[in-house]
């Protein structure tokens, strides 16, 4: 007779291997050493009575006929009602998307790896296909942000994988052929966060989050001209067939699709650019009609991309920046902006309308030098009136940046290098100049530019991104306006109020005017993104280069900011740049100083 000690010891070892068992079974999918090899792993099927739903799922697409969802570890199929058929686990903490693939595989894009992974839902088993990390990005313009951005989404038409990466204005679309490792091409994203995509028929469909907009680019991976919005705010996923789009979310857990109607967007032509001989009509082409007076303030403002291609800041920034130097006293004719295409943006918001034209010139590489030259020797063909040695030069930009050493400032059909835009600036005969530029990688621009006659003030490091802001925006008709993060608090520096009616005293001097060092620092003491304004005076002319002067007594000195940045700030060596997800915070200037 077995003794009621000995049959506990026994019914206690049987529980114990039932736990290791089932522990086991949990934990076999995660074995990293044989996907850096890149094992085939089995992948624990579990059935339709697991606690799962499509709330659950990141990202949504279909393979013949059926739909599956990726999630926090899992990858699951769901009939046509969302109900849960089958799911399996995944080495995926943070999908990036999800996509069918050659073969009846799906792929899902892994966030936290920028790495992208291949399922098969025959053998329920996964690998790792595709470590963007990996990627040979040299010689591709912006390439390196495969390294130091988010991926977010993924597509693929069964033979190349697009991979959508996010990185503030520098975010991208890689089309990659996974085969060699190659980058076949690469376009900028149609706004901050391309959260879905889907390819079909030549034709890759792409829905940014922040805007709700369904954009659409060809074989050429060029943009259409056009948008749909799309307001449901659950999306998940794109299906795309031909000209038919559907939107796949999720709704009380049932899969809701939304048919949208994208005949006219597929046959929408890339946007091209009204490259004009003359300038507008705002422009003085007599320069004896318009003399200019002495110590004149000139302006020269730059913007390479426009609001259509996905960033409504691009013409929101560059008009209000227009209008705050017109308030600052700049005169129509001595303000030189070079937009997108040329054209002005036609905005529904008043606070970015202006009753003259804004616009003169497209942002394209011959326009700039153009402009430049205009300043230098007089060009009356175009009413570019010839600067004099007592004029002061305000000069903007604002686009994508790439680079760093050296760095690029990308416009409308080229990319100017930190070299070309230095030799034409310094050569013009001001006084003074302050230079003030948004784009990503623009403190590669500091090294060249800076001099004894010039500020220079800049969003962010040589290797790093620019950012739009992430709670600096303001809604009109329900529509929301976005700024550059770097612009919101600069332009509101020099305007002394906010997009949003809020007051800003800059005036740190108390000399009822706005200097271009002012402008700065207020400008880097109060952004909170992971970029870290850059900042040059060797010569000491950004605090005596005045922006903007109050007339009646300005606004009186209220309180001192907590650090003062006068110092030339040193470019650092490059080092990989945290993602500004709102999880690292990058140091201020004056904590660097301090």
């Amino acid at each position: 007779m077995i003794s009621s000690k000995f049959a506990f010891t026994i019914l206690a070892l049987l529980l114990i291997s039932g736990l290791v068992d089932s522990a086991a079974q949990d934990m076999r999918f995660v074995n990293p050493p044989a996907l850096a090899e890149g094992k085939t792993m089995a992948a624990s099927v579990r059935t339709s009575n697991a606690a799962l739903s499509l709330n659950d799922m990141a990202a949504l697409t279909q393979l013949g006929g059926a739909t599956w969802g990726a999630g926090k570890s899992q990858i699951a199929q769901f009939d046509a009602q969302g109900t849960l058929l089958k799911s399996s686990a995944l080495p995926v903490s943070q999908v990036a998307g999800i996509a069918a693939y050659d073969g009846g595989t799906i792929l899902v894009g892994s966030s936290s790896e920028n790495t992208i992974y291949k399922f098969d839902p025959i053998a329920s088993s996964v690998q790792k296909f595709l470590d963007l990390k990996q990627i040979d990005s040299s010689g591709i313009l912006a390439g390196d942000v495969l390294q130091n951005g988010e991926l977010v989404s993924i597509a693929s038409d069964g033979k190349f994988v697009f991979a959508a990466i996010r990185a503030g204005y520098s975010s991208s679309i890689f089309k990659i052929d996974p085969t060699t490792g190659k980058i076949i091409s690469r376009a900028w994203a149609p706004g901050p966060n391309p959260s879905i995509m889907a390819y079909s028929s030549g034709n890759l469909f792409v829905l940014d989050e922040s805007s709700k907009q369904l954009r659409r680019f060809d074989s050429n991976m060029k943009l259409s001209a056009d948008a749909i919005s799309v307001a449901d705010r659950k999306a998940k996923g794109i299906l795309a067939i031909n000209s038919d789009v559907q939107i796949l979310s999720t709704e009380a857990s049932k899969l809701q699709v939304m048919p949208i109607n994208a005949a006219a967007l597929v046959a929408s032509m890339p946007t091209s650019i009204a490259d004009r001989s003359v300038a507008s009509s705002k422009v003085t082409l007599n320069p004896g009609a318009a003399a200019i007076a002495q110590g004149s303030k000139i302006a020269v403002l730059i913007c390479g991309d426009i609001a259509e291609n996905g960033f409504e800041e691009f013409w929101s920034d560059t008009c209000w920046m227009y209008k705050t130097l017109r308030d600052a006293g700049y005169s129509a004719e001595n303000i030189y902006v070079l937009y997108g295409n040329g054209n002005d943006h036609s905005s529904d918001n008043p606070k970015y309308q202006s009753a003259d034209t804004v616009t003169d010139f497209p942002a394209t590489y011959v326009w700039v030098d153009k402009v430049f030259d205009g300043l230098r020797n007089g060009d009356s063909t175009n009413g570019i009136n010839k600067m004099k040695s007592s004029d002061s030069l305000f000069v903007w930009t604002f686009d994508h940046g790439a680079g760093g050493a050296p760095a690029y400032l990308c416009l409308m059909d080229a990319d100017m290098d930190e070299g070309h835009f230095d030799g034409k600036l310094n050569a013009l005969p001001f006084q003074k100049a302050a230079i003030f530029m948004q784009q990503c990688r623009s403190g590669g621009f500091v090294d060249s530019l800076q001099g004894s006659r010039t500020f220079v003030s800049t969003a962010c490091r040589s290797d790093q991104n620019a950012f739009p802001s992430n709670s600096e925006y303001e809604t009109y008709n329900g529509q929301i306006y976005n700024h550059g993060e770097y612009n919101y608090y600069l332009i509101s520096a020099i305007s002394g109020i906010t997009p949003g009616g809020g007051k800003v005293n800059a005036d740190t001097g108390g000399d009822s005017g706005i200097s271009a060092l002012e402008a700065h620092n207020w400008e880097a003491n109060h952004e909170d993104l992971a970029e870290v304004p850059q900042m040059s005076d060797v010569g000491g002319v950004g605090s005596t280069f005045i922006i903007k002067s109050f007339s009646t007594g300005g606004i009186k000195f209220v309180k001192p900011e907590a650090a003062i940045v006068r110092e030339v700030i040193p470019i650092p060596t490059p080092t990989p740049d945290p993602i500004a997800n709102g999880l690292s915070k990058m140091p201020k200037i004056g904590k660097l100083m301090g």
